[in-house]
């Protein structure tokens, strides 16, 4: 998540809360948060603690597989491939 994050170029903070099956997101910059939850197809969840937004999606092999595919490429992890089906 903070790869994709630092991809994203967020411009204030954000925190991550792992709950069962899902990730809570919350961000201090509303921008940020309508960025990060179109990139990972979250839906909106009730605003607690006086953060801007907060956003929530599902964590599953796919997702991630998404996520990986979003990230520029890394020198330690090499060229991204498709994984076989």
């Amino acid at each position: 998540m903070g790869s994709l994050a630092e991809a994203l170029q967020l411009e204030g903070d954000y925190a991550l809360f792992p709950e069962k099956e899902m990730i809570r997101l919350a961000f201090e910059d509303e921008g940020d948060a309508q960025a990060f939850a179109e990139a990972l197809l979250a839906r909106r969840t009730a605003r607690k603690g006086g953060w801007a937004g907060q956003w929530a999606f599902t964590f599953d092999d796919g997702m991630e597989e998404k996520i990986r595919a979003a990230l520029p490429p890394s020198p330690k992890r090499g060229p991204r491939r498709k994984a076989a089906a």
